[in-house]
């Protein structure tokens, strides 16, 4: 580890103060910047020149709910017919999920998960979120969903209208 190396100074009776003793630079520790013509031949510019570049699936070009034709002819996604369980708690942000669906006319069942006595972390509920936190609901087909944006986007794709 380098150590940081200060100007010296040497006290100047004339001057009545500090005076520095030599022009050196402070240093904190980092290492010269190397050309870039040395840089150029290392290994990791050579897997840079390799990497194929990838298209991050954003929400700004992606829609699990578009009903429309994807480019390899597929149509969208299906939805099980039949009654979902939402898993909820009292003071949860699985009130919103609630919500949305008696909006929207959704069938479902909710199940009161005690999140005071750790039922979140247990069993039947770690099933369905591995993560033991709400919300969490699970399809009719019992595909479990969690995370609320997640869970709201699947809500307004079975309710048939625009996600947005």
């Amino acid at each position: 580890m380098a150590a940081l190396q200060l100007n010296s100074a040497v006290f100047s009776a004339k001057a009545g103060g500090l005076a520095p003793a030599s022009r050196k630079t402070a240093k904190l520790g980092c290492s010269p910047r190397v050309p870039s013509t040395l840089r150029s031949s290392s290994l990791s510019t050579q897997r840079l020149a390799k990497f194929e570049r990838r298209t991050a699936v954003t929400s700004a070009n992606w829609n699990p709910f578009d009903k429309s034709k994807s480019a390899k002819g597929e149509s969208g996604p299906a939805y099980p017919t039949g009654k979902l369980t939402i898993f909820t708690s009292k003071g949860s942000r699985a009130q919103i999920i609630e919500w949305y669906a008696l909006e929207k006319g959704i069938e479902f069942e909710s199940v009161n998960v005690n999140m005071r006595t750790g039922e979140h972390k247990k069993a039947p509920f770690t099933n369905v979120n591995p993560f033991g936190k709400m919300p969490a609901i699970q399809a009719a087909d019992g595909t479990p969903i969690f995370e609320s944006g997640a869970i709201l986007l699947y809500l307004a794709g079975l309710a048939g209208g625009g996600v947005y």
